[in-house]
């Protein structure tokens, strides 16, 4: 359920749904990968003792940031 709500509201997670759609997967299929991206920051956060930042990847790492 968290998950049909990120697909909404998240810009992040909803990129990745919509970015999966449009290359071909069904929307089960990519419902479950944002799932799974989902439980990974959720993961990471709860470990590394964090708040949450959605630029930590593009302020990071520049590669990622011109792709």
């Amino acid at each position: 359920m968290a998950t049909l709500s990120a697909v909404q509201h998240s810009p992040m997670i909803k990129a990745f749904y919509t970015r999966l759609c449009a290359v071909g997967k069904p929307h089960k299929v990519a419902l479950c990968a944002a799932a799974r991206k989902l439980w990974w920051i959720a993961w990471a956060v709860a470990s590394k003792d964090q708040d949450f930042d959605p630029t930590y990847a593009t302020s990071s790492c520049p590669e990622v940031a011109a792709a």
